[in-house]
C-alpha cells in the first residue's frame, strides 16, 4: 500500500493510497438470515468479505442499531465462512470470510459521486465504524466497495465514492473502474 499526502500552504488538503488488489468473487449470493433471505456480494481485497445493503435486514447503518448490525454481520459471515465462494483462488490461508460490510446507500454526493454509509463488521463481531473500513491493517470498504459495485450494476463507472461512517465522518475513495 502506498499513501500519498497532498498539502497546498503547508496545509493537508486530501491523502490518498494504493491499496490491495481488490476483485468480485460472487454477486447476489442468497443468504439466509434470522431477517429472512438477504442478497450479498463477495469481494476480496486483503480478505473476503460479504457486502449487504442494510436495508434488506430491515437495518439502517447507525449509532443506535450497532447492536444488530453486529449481529447480523456475524450471522452473514457464518453462514458464508465454509461455502463455495469464500474460497481464496490461490492461498488457502486467506480463505474464510473475515466480515461483513453492512452499507446504506446515501444516493449522490454534491459532486455527483455515489455516496453510501457503511460499518464493517470483522474477526468475531469487533466493529469499524471508519468511512473506509480500514482496521488492523487489514482493508475493508475502501478496498472492496468499490471494486465490486461497478462489476454488480450498482454503479456506473465513476471516478470516486464518498463513504461516510456510523459517527459521521466521510472520505472519497477512487474507484478502479470496474477492473477485477
Amino acid at each position: 500500500m502506498t499513501a500519498r499526502v497532498h498539502t497546498v500552504g503547508g496545509r493537508v488538503t486530501t491523502v490518498d493510497f494504493v491499496d490491495v488488489a481488490s476483485w468480485a468473487i460472487a454477486e447476489q449470493v442468497t443468504v439466509a438470515t434470522t431477517h429472512g433471505e438477504v442478497l450479498a456480494d463477495i469481494a476480496y481485497g486483503g480478505a473476503i468479505y460479504a457486502h449487504v445493503e442494510a436495508a434488506a435486514l430491515g437495518l439502517t447503518v447507525e449509532a443506535g442499531n450497532l447492536e444488530e448490525l453486529i449481529a447480523a454481520g456475524r450471522e452473514i459471515k457464518w453462514a458464508l465462512n465454509d461455502g463455495p465462494y469464500a474460497q481464496h483462488p490461490s492461498d488457502e490461508r486467506l480463505s474464510g470470510v473475515y466480515g461483513t460490510i453492512l452499507y446504506d446507500d446515501l444516493g449522490e454526493n454534491p459532486d455527483g459521486n455515489p455516496h453510501q454509509r457503511n460499518v464493517t463488521i470483522f474477526a468475531d463481531g469487533q466493529v469499524d465504524r471508519s468511512p473506509c473500513g480500514f482496521r488492523h491493517g487489514v482493508p475493508g470498504g475502501d478496498a472492496l466497495r468499490p471494486a465490486i459495485c461497478p462489476t454488480t450494476g450498482t454503479w456506473s463507472m465513476t471516478p470516486s465514492w464518498a463513504p461516510a461512517s456510523t459517527p459521521g465522518s466521510s472520505g472519497t475513495s477512487p474507484s478502479p473502474g470496474g477492473r477485477r
